[in-house]
């Protein structure tokens, strides 16, 4: 990532980080949306956190921004659900265990998980749904953002969540989003 491009986003990355710790809290970032003029009722703030924050530590730190405007300014590469799942290379018995899995939270067999039946589903577990678990869960399953969980969207994020972490520096993160030039931020 060429030195002009890292400067660029560390320059709007501070625009949130008012307090300058180096990383973006919510509210942080729901202030910083609302002076630029950005409506941020119904949940719009702590759906885009959830999706940020891809360690899940309740912060942005540069890295998780700096990967968030990487794949904003990638062309999407439409592929099919079956696709998805294929490439995730996973053995056809944990696929198998995953569809039998997600067929618990789809009670209507619709071929999509909404909000309320993956509520209903935890409940029935005996998780805790309050403070707004259900919520930042949802939001970082649903990739597409159309309010559904699909069953590619489900196997991704359980691939994911079962892969061990590879321990990166934010300056490796941020090298390996090999950002055009021509970003804008």
């Amino acid at each position: 990532l060429p030195a002009a491009k890292v400067a660029e986003l560390r320059e709007s990355f501070a625009k949130y980080d008012r307090d300058g710790s180096g990383s973006i809290t919510k509210l942080e970032m729901r202030r910083a949306l609302e002076a630029a003029g950005v409506d941020t009722s119904g949940g719009a703030v702590e759906s885009a956190f959830a999706r940020a924050d891809a360690d899940g530590d309740g912060k942005i730190s540069f890295a998780e921004y700096a990967e968030l405007h990487a794949i904003g300014n990638r062309a999407p590469r439409p592929r099919s659900d079956a696709d998805r799942v294929a490439a995730l290379r996973l053995p056809a018995a944990k696929v198998a265990e995953l569809r039998e899995s997600f067929a618990k939270y789809d009670r209507d067999g619709s071929g999509s998980i909404t909000k309320l039946e993956m509520r209903r589903a935890l409940e029935a577990a005996g998780v805790d749904t309050s403070g707004g678990a259900v919520e930042s869960a949802f939001a970082r399953a649903d990739a597409d953002g159309d309010g559904k969980i699909s069953f590619a969207e489900y196997a991704e994020l359980h691939a994911i969540g079962n892969r061990a972490p590879r321990p990166r520096s934010d300056a490796d993160r941020v090298a390996a989003l090999r950002l055009p030039a021509a970003k804008v931020a």
